[in-house]
């Protein structure tokens, strides 16, 4: 798994709780109930996704029940239709109380560096990941939901994010799309090379590691059959599927059909 040694991904969450937070308390009730990027959410149901995401791991049958999940959807579904009435009031301070309980877990754990990246834990269909990549996913998470499920919802913008987001946040992307699309990417069969300007980004190597999980690593590939660029600040949109890549600032070299092929097969969730 491509990870970055340069970041504090304990700042860089309580950074991204404190903008949803900061965000949501400014929300009327209506705008609570607004359809939100989420196909079938509300507002206030993506906020009851990431509230469940950090109680969830001090719950035993939370664990043992996302980790069995056949699909890490349907189990967010759960999350949310065990939430559909609780008001946006709770839903908010469920967030706030086991975000700050979340942080501190981590916090020790951030201590522990080769545990924290050693030992795995399963996630359902999306593959295996460190225990350490968990801030990484809640910080993708916060600011995919924040900036571009909630506040386009809504109307307003949301706080631009802070100095190690788009870093954590690629480095999430980036370690999902070794394991999410294993179903859809064994097929690839030549290394290809992403490009992603902006902040935290960078150049790297997508080859074929077995059975459709593939391996990334920074820096160009010399067998590199094509080549992707992109702007990080869209990539959490056509990388999620959210928006079509068509429809961004994605050019392609080398051999454009390969990478189209990859490109339509790409969906990080």
């Amino acid at each position: 798994m491509y990870y970055s040694d340069k970041v504090d991904r304990i700042a860089a969450l309580a950074t991204e709780q404190r903008a949803v937070l900061d965000y949501c308390r400014t929300l009327s009730p209506m705008e609570w109930a607004l359809p939100s990027g989420c196909s079938g959410w509300t507002v206030k149901d993506v906020v009851a996704h990431m509230a469940a995401g950090y109680h969830g791991p001090f719950q035993l049958s939370w664990i043992q029940r996302f980790a069995k999940a056949d699909v890490a959807e349907q189990a967010a579904e759960v999350d949310v239709a065990a939430r559909q009435y609780v008001d946006p009031a709770g839903v908010l301070a469920e967030f706030e109380k086991w975000g700050r309980r979340f942080l501190r877990v981590q916090g020790v754990l951030a201590r522990i560096p080769r545990l924290a990246w050693s030992l795995k834990m399963p996630a359902a269909d999306l593959g295996a990941y460190p225990v350490g990549s968990v801030l990484s996913a809640f910080v993708f998470d916060h600011h995919t939901h924040l900036r571009h499920d909630i506040a386009p919802a809504i109307g307003r913008s949301a706080s631009p994010p802070g100095p190690d987001c788009m870093t954590v946040t690629m480095e999430w992307m980036l370690a999902g799309l070794e394991q999410m699309c294993r179903n859809q990417m064994t097929w690839v069969d030549r290394p290809l090379t992403l490009i992603l300007d902006g902040p935290g980004g960078g150049i790297w190597s997508v080859e074929q590691a077995g059975g459709g999980v593939l391996a990334i690593s920074e820096g160009d590939s010399l067998q590199s059959a094509a080549t992707i660029n992109g702007l990080t600040e869209e990539f959490p949109l056509w990388g999620t599927t959210r928006q079509p890549w068509r429809d961004c600032s994605v050019t392609l070299s080398g051999d454009r059909d390969y990478a189209t092929r990859f490109l339509d097969a790409m969906n990080i969730i």
